[in-house]
């Protein structure tokens, strides 16, 4: 074998022009395919950071692990469940001020239910994670630092450990840092506070469908029994909530694999891309076997004279095998060396919420799927020559010129079906592109309902002493002092150099807020045991409309007076009129939150929100998404 590699060797020094072409064709698709690996590995294959990550399942309804559930129900599902070890749950990703006024850093942050790590099965690397005196509203507030952030901001000090650190206005004492490497719940959460009860509030526990459920399986239990068991409790658990909800409701509880659940967004784009880059380099194999094919021709006499001399079938095979295993192993390396190269930029391309993007890295299965594709590769577009040139026309080859040889009727079949199998595998790839750009170019043609040019956003908020409630309810009175900072700085944005118009929203189209607004509707009677009606509901300034370039389809906009509180008006979309008044005027109907007020006997206005107008329709969530109900308050203080 070493002297057929040295001879291999030795023959593609004789023809660089050949061996350069070759390689240079290999290592463009192992390089793509071992890049392309490399985030399928990093993002689909790679375990995660906590151990037996079988057992961890992330808990979700109506087909979506997103589903939010209030923190009473996650409670009582982790009392009831025999199935689960532990069930837990976190909040939403947000952003959060820490340090003093003066210079405070502006990170992420999430809230967590107390089990929380625990129910992980992670040991923190510094101090200690949550009690259950934690969850007690108005207990020492506590903080657990993420790791990265411990380090960038206290200099990994371990002497950190209860001290207090100010976050949105409140003292927090450190009680222990995240172990290095896991980023949880999300890639860019930087502390994490527990989620309280209030003792003593019926209200309190049920009243925010804002966490996230999981949970850790018990030895020998599988998601299929856990989902079964969640779905039978659901009947039993519904009753504790303090007002009726919809039979219905969580009704298809189940359970996803937490692998599952953090890559499913992607899952079929990176096998999408991972197939195209297969056939990319199944494409070059071809392009290099025809290149081998012709070259072998042309040594069909060096070949007989070898097989006269005595050489077997099988040795012959090998021999010219071995060449092209050396051209497989140098175009690796060239291709490896060129996946290194490019990674960063292909992350760069990527989203940003692309799950486990921070993980994405070169380990030792990407060098073996490398070390395993050049071989294969080599063995591939080497076999066909090989097996040609194994058993040649003795006498023909010693007693003929190679030309009057190669030139036979049949002699370029293989040949042929070489090219065919390179075109029918370019067709293919060119196919799938051009779907993909078709689908691209129809959603750039999709209207989004709201002007996109010359328009700029920036993200603003305040400490929770300022505004008490994030979770303030659309149309209803907002904390006064909160809403005076909006109110001047909204005054001092307008008329900037340059400034068109200003507004401020507090979520934006096509960040897929849907369903915050839970309502009934006049003239939309229910049974109390149905499900109330739900839109997307943004608290808005007057100025919204225009700055966004929306249309007034019937009545009036919000204006000056609507943000004085005072008038209870709402502004809503066209899709919400046709679907809720398809045949009556909707200016003078009435809405009303149900998540703030029991269901009134009638409509009162101290109650209800009144319909002002009627706006164009504007897309939230995607672009490929229809039209939903979408609601406007005005931005009251």
């Amino acid at each position: 074998m070493l002297a057929d590699l040295k001879f291999a060797l030795r023959q593609l020094r004789k023809s660089p022009g050949f061996t350069l072409t070759a390689v240079l064709t290999l290592a463009l698709g192992i390089g793509a395919t071992t890049a392309i690996f490399t985030l399928t590995d990093s993002i689909l294959l790679k375990p995660l950071r906590f151990p037996q990550q079988s057992r961890l399942v992330r808990i979700g309804y109506g087909g979506s692990v997103e589903a939010t559930f209030p923190k009473g129900w996650i409670r009582a599902l982790g009392e009831h469940s025999q199935a689960f070890a532990s069930i837990s749950a976190f909040g939403p990703d947000a952003q959060s001020n820490i340090g003093d006024q003066g210079s405070p850093d502006r990170v992420f942050g999430a809230q967590v239910m107390v089990n929380a790590l625990d129910t992980l099965g992670i040991q923190p690397a510094v101090g200690r994670f949550f009690s259950s005196d934690d969850a007690i509203a108005g207990h020492d507030p506590v903080v657990v630092l993420g790791y990265g952030y411990w380090r960038q901001r206290f200099a990994a000090d371990h002497g950190v450990i209860g001290h207090t650190v100010r976050i949105d206005g409140i003292d927090r004492r450190i009680v222990g840092v995240m172990p290095a490497g896991v980023r949880f719940p999300y890639a860019n959460t930087q502390f994490l506070t527990p989620v309280t009860f209030r003792g003593g509030d019926p209200i309190d526990p049920w009243n925010n469908f804002d966490l996230h459920g999981f949970g850790r399986l018990k030895p020998g239990v599988v998601p299929l029994q856990a989902q079964a068991e969640l779905r039978s409790l659901q009947k039993v658990l519904l009753p504790m909530f303090p007002w009726i909800m919809p039979s219905d409701w969580a009704s298809d509880i189940g359970v996803v694999p937490l692998l599952q659940s953090e890559v499913g967004s992607v899952r079929s784009m990176l096998l999408l891309l991972f197939s195209a880059v297969g056939l990319i380099l199944l494409i070059a194999c071809a392009n290099v076997a025809g290149l081998m094919l012709a070259r072998a021709s042309s040594r069909e006499r060096e070949i007989a004279v070898r097989g006269a001399l005595g050489a077997t079938p099988g040795r012959l095979i090998r021999q010219i095998l071995s060449e092209s295993v050396v051209l497989g192993a140098l175009a690796g390396v060239a291709g490896l060396l060129a996946a290194v190269a490019g990674l960063q930029t292909l992350i760069s391309l990527l989203p940003s919420n692309t799950p486990r993007i921070s993980e994405i890295s070169m380990h030792w299965p990407v060098f073996l799927f490398a070390a395993a594709a050049s071989l294969l590769t080599g063995l591939l577009f080497g076999l066909i020559p090989a097996l040609k040139m194994s058993s040649p026309r003795l006498t023909e080859a010693l007693h003929a010129g190679s030309r009057s040889v190669t030139g036979k009727p049949g002699q370029f079949r293989i040949s042929t079906g070489l090219v065919i199998a390179q075109i029918a595998l370019s067709v293919i790839v060119i196919s799938a592109a051009g779907l993909m750009l078709h689908t691209l170019w129809d959603l750039s043609q999709v209207d989004p309902g709201f002007r996109t040019s010359r328009i700029v956003t920036a993200q603003v908020s305040l400490d929770e002493n300022t505004c008490p409630d994030p979770h303030i309810t659309p149309g209803a009175p907002a904390p006064g002092r909160c809403q005076a900072f909006f109110k001047s700085l909204l005054d001092r944005l307008q008329g900037l150099p340059g400034e068109e118009s200003v507004a401020l929203t507090g979520t934006l189209p096509l960040q897929g807020q849907l369903g915050s607004y839970v309502y009934d509707a006049q003239g939309h009677p229910r049974d109390a045991r149905q499900g109330a009606l739900l839109a997307t509901g943004r608290v808005v300034s007057p100025s919204y409309f225009s700055t966004l370039g929306m249309n007034l389809v019937r009545g009036r906009l919000l204006d000056a007076q609507d943000a004085s509180g005072v008038s209870h008006a709402v502004v809503i979309n066209q899709h919400m009129a046709e679907h809720l008044w398809p045949h009556q005027d909707p200016v003078g109907m009435h809405l009303i939150n149900v998540m703030d007020e029991p269901r009134p006997a009638e409509w009162l206005p101290s109650l209800s929100s009144i319909i002002v107008g009627v706006v164009s329709n504007t897309r939230d969530g995607t672009l490929a998404a229809p039209f939903g109900d979408e609601a406007y308050f005005p931005m009251t203080g």
